[in-house]
């Protein structure tokens, strides 16, 4: 068995292209939990977009089972917090043969559940971790070091979520500071509003109460629409105002997130967002 962390650090790609053609998927969450262990096991590394994948597949399954399942802030918690342990590189064969028990408890059909990911030049080219440090580093510059509630919109923001996220966290040196997925895909599958359940909701509400900020995180930005109403969303669900922040930006836009210094003003790839 290879060293603890290094066989599960994601590996990222040399150039946006690799990243591109990596990103397409069609198989279950189980093929992923299947990988991970591969990789603890042979040694090599995990794909950069599984952890990301392990989430969007926990978000889709949520979704359609959304009016009789309980406890899904467990479940996306618990698989965002696996999640986040494959890309620091601290995950442990126990942890997923944990979380596997979990899910398999109570959530049996997660396992099962066939999900796919189309490639996007956008989201390769946005997931870099090189716009997810500037983006991180301009948040903690402009809210100095407080705790906040980075709420990720997904499919395309859960990967580089994940990276923004943890270099936020580094640079705020606390663990205070909390992550949430929630799907808001207006190309993709037509949402018109955050898929959010109450009990979601209510708990959300809960972790803004000890929060100093609620941030609202995408990777790409360009006509402003999709954060804009996500963070009106969220701004009258928690009854605050938001942040809206990511990895790249375009110039004119609806809204004006907060941009790390290496995000590049652009549009002629960008046409969704």
């Amino acid at each position: 068995m290879s060293t603890l962390g290094e066989a599960v650090t994601p590996r990222y790609y040399e150039d946006a292209h690799a990243a591109f053609e990596a990103q397409e998927f069609t198989g279950t969450v189980r093929d992923i939990l299947e990988e991970a262990n591969n990789a603890f096991e042979e040694g090599h590394r995990i794909d950069f977009w599984q952890p990301g994948l392990l989430t969007v597949g926990a978000l889709e399954y949520k979704i359609e089972g959304s009016t009789c399942l309980q406890n899904i802030p467990h479940l996306v918690t618990d698989t965002s917090d696996l999640a986040i342990s494959m890309h620091k590189g601290d995950l442990t064969p126990e942890a997923l043969d944990a979380y596997t028990h979990m899910v398999s408890g109570q959530f049996a059909g997660l396992l099962h559940h066939t999900f796919s990911q189309e490639k996007d030049h956008v989201t390769a080219k946005s997931s870099d971790p090189h716009f997810s440090r500037g983006a991180a580093e301009a948040l903690h510059k402009q809210v100095n070091n407080a705790n906040v509630l980075f709420i990720v919109l997904g499919q395309g923001g859960i990967t580089p979520g994940i990276f923004t996220y943890l270099h936020y966290a580094h640079l705020q040196r606390s663990s205070d500071s909390s992550f949430y997925p929630v799907r808001f895909s207006r190309c993709s599958n037509q949402d018109e509003q955050p898929q959010l359940s109450l009990e979601e909701a209510d708990h959300l509400q809960q972790l803004a109460e000890s929060k100093d900020h609620v941030v609202v995180y995408d990777e790409d930005v360009s006509t402003g629409r999709t954060l804009k109403r996500a963070g009106s969303f969220f701004a009258a669900l928690l009854g605050r105002e938001t942040i809206p922040l990511a990895n790249r930006g375009a110039d004119p836009s609806e809204i004006t997130p907060i941009l790390g210094a290496h995000a590049l003003n652009r549009t002629k790839d960008l046409t969704h967002t």
